[in-house]
């Protein structure tokens, strides 16, 4: 059951111009909301986004409308014919995707508000609906559509979506004949959900100017292939199952820029592709084989493919080293104007191979001449042989889609120069941290490891990382547990330590990183002991944040109130009046944005904190007592 929130007149004055900015991030959640404070707040907003409210009065509608704002109502799921009178003015956005009705009377309505509409959550409409929502004279997006049929008020509905920026109507099933040909009038990007495409269908929509994407058509007939040939504009059918040779030779004599899904692909198909004028992609043809792959890569247009493997065979090394002349600096350059200069430092000259799984010895050499960053996300293995084939590539080596490496391979890829980042490892044997921690080479290896335990190779590894991150924080993602003396080593950055999946905080790891220069964020922790406390009052880094806490000891608030600096405790929702008490004299900024319940009498200690509190859940429970801490801490 959803839970009741009501926006009310004492809230809405409660509501400072300062506090606006929580106000939207919150608006969303009110399920009531009284006319009085819409009216109160109307006048200090641009928009209002309640897509909570389930119900709107008339009343309500009518208040919405008294000030020019976007009105965002996905909540509602029925609109009366009164509110629609009040929604129909305005020159601001109006969304509605929530509404699965349209009375006649709420169309006509709506059809004369001077803004663009959204209803993309109604699936069909009337006749006579369709023919009043054709005489808006904005933007209207009706995605939602399942049903089109060939009927006066659709055909004129037809004809309006057609002035549309963009048009997609990825839900609709069915495209009537005569639908179809008003769309083939339209210019602009078209999308559509159909997946049975006819002759006369194809026929229409080959009239489009524009990009035409057909992503869940499956089958073709020559004919209706022949007729989409004469399209202009970019055409996307990515998801073709099977298709005969007929229909290749068919769509390769389409001009332009040409999508393909396939799952097979014979020679003599490969043979008519490669006379396509006009950039090629073709996904699905992860196995292809390698002739197919070498006439495919002999085409005047590169033709990329989602290969799956690389493999010593010269379909392959054809395809490997047309890739890298596409992506050399000089054709970019030449081919996209842009200075040599600018595509170097944006690395806008990378071979990006994320859907090959495995790679040989001799396709890893040739990318390893590539002059750009290489990038392998979906190498599943990497064996030592073929990681020395990258020892002389000279750039970033990014296979971040490894999920575990052997010593001998990690000792291959420490022989290079240039960095490498492995973030999808979750763990690495003490040997293969002592080799990172001993390489000269810059890596990147934090953001998949789970655990940095008290070994060697991993301590040595933690200071090599500080040392390298010289600009930057020491931030690991997935890391649950370290030891105090890796803790120890990440202190001694000069920057921040920032471990949101550390979930537990022995008290010696809280001594050692207690000694952070930095900031240090620890928002992965649900509960702080005592103890830890003690010792994270020791830290008089910049910033201390404990957002992931859901409850605080009076023992544990009054250790850490005695640090100076910023502290954070977002994740809070109540205090007890001795924590209040604990906390008011912290020495700082405060933040507790999700304190919902406080007594009055543990407010009145909070609004004695000096600079000043954050508040944020507060305002929305306890208006009163959030302005008593505010305005009386800002003031102190």
């Amino acid at each position: 059951m959803t839970k009741t929130r009501r926006l009310t007149l004492e809230l809405a004055e409660n509501i400072s111009n300062r506090k606006l900015k929580s106000l939207y991030s919150e608006m969303h959640s009110f399920t009531e909301v009284d006319v009085d404070a819409v009216a109160n707040l109307a006048p200090r907003l641009c928009e209002l986004r309640l897509d909570g409210l389930q119900e709107l009065s008339d009343d309500l509608a009518f208040a919405l409308t008294e000030h020019d704002l976007e009105i965002s109502l996905n909540g509602l799921e029925e609109l009366s014919d009164t509110a629609a009178i009040a929604l129909s003015r305005g020159t601001m956005d109006l969304v509605l995707n929530g509404l699965k009705i349209l009375s006649f009377a709420a169309a006509k309505s709506l059809s004369i508000r001077q803004s663009p509409i959204s209803l993309d959550g109604l699936n069909e409409l009337t006749d006579e609906v369709a023919a009043e929502l054709a005489k808006h004279m904005h933007e209207l997006s009706l995605r939602g559509l399942t049903q089109f049929p060939d009927l006066p008020g659709h055909l004129a509905l037809a004809r309006k979506l057609t002035e549309n920026e963009t048009l997609e109507l990825w839900e609709l099933m069915n495209l009537p004949d005569r639908v179809a040909s008003i769309l083939g009038q339209r210019v602009g990007e078209l999308g559509l959900r159909v997946e049975n495409l006819s002759n006369n269908i194809a026929e229409a929509l080959s009239h489009h100017r524009g990009r035409l994407s057909l992503g869940s058509v499956r089958s073709l007939s020559p004919l209706a292939a022949a007729s989409l040939s004469k399209h202009d504009g970019g055409l996307d059918i990515s998801n073709l199952e099977i298709i005969s040779d007929e229909v290749i030779v068919a769509l390769a004599s389409y001009s332009g820029n040409l999508r393909l899904g396939l799952q097979r692909l014979s020679e003599s198909g490969a043979d008519a592709l490669a006379k396509h004028r006009g950039k090629l992609r073709i996904d699905g043809l992860g196995d292809a084989s390698e002739k197919v792959v070498g006439i495919l890569a002999a085409r005047d247009d590169f033709c990329e493919l989602q290969l799956d493997h690389l493999t010593d065979t010269p379909g392959h090394f054809a395809y490997i080293e047309r890739l890298l002349k596409q992506c050399s600096p000089d054709f970019i350059a030449v081919h996209e104007s842009i200075n040599i200069e600018e595509v170097l430092r944006c690395d806008w000259h990378r071979v990006e191979l994320d859907s090959v799984k495995s790679i040989t010895c001799k396709a890893a050499d040739l990318l390893s001449k590539h002059s750009g960053s290489l990038r392998l996300y979906g190498l599943t293995e990497l064996s030592p042989t073929t990681a020395a084939q990258f020892k002389n590539h000279q750039a970033w080596l990014r296979i971040d889609g490894l999920k575990q490496i052997s010593d001998a391979t990690a000792f291959e890829l420490c022989q290079r120069q240039y960095g490498v980042t492995l973030n999808g490892l979750t763990s690495i044997s003490d040997a293969t941290a002592m080799l990172f921690a001993q390489s000269s080479m810059v890596w990147e290896i934090c953001c998949g490891l789970t655990n940095f335990p008290d070994t060697p190779g991993h301590v040595a590894m933690a200071k090599k990382l500080v040392e390298q991150y010289v600009r930057y924080d020491i931030n690991f993602e997935q890391l649950v547990t370290l030891s105090a003396a890796v803790a120890s080593e990440f202190a001694k950055t000069r920057n921040g330590v920032d471990l949101p999946a550390l979930d537990a905080l022995p008290t010696d790891v809280a001594f050692a990183l207690s000694t952070c220069k930095g900031s240090l964020s620890l928002d992965g922790l649900l509960s702080l002991s005592d103890e830890s406390s003690v010792a994270l009052s020791k830290y008089y880094g910049e910033s201390l944040s404990l957002n992931g806490l859901e409850t605080l000891s009076d023992a544990a608030a009054e250790a850490i109130a005695k640090r100076r600096g910023k502290l954070s405790l977002d994740g809070l929702q109540s205090l007890t009046d001795s924590a209040a008490k604990s906390l008011s004299r912290h020495h700082g900024l405060l933040s507790l944005k999700g304190l919902e319940n406080i007594s009055e009498q543990g407010a009145i200690m909070l609004s004695k904190h000096r600079p000043f509190v954050t508040t944020h859940a507060l305002l929305f429970s306890h208006p009163k007592l959030d302005k008593l801490i505010t305005q009386k801490s800002r003031r102190n």
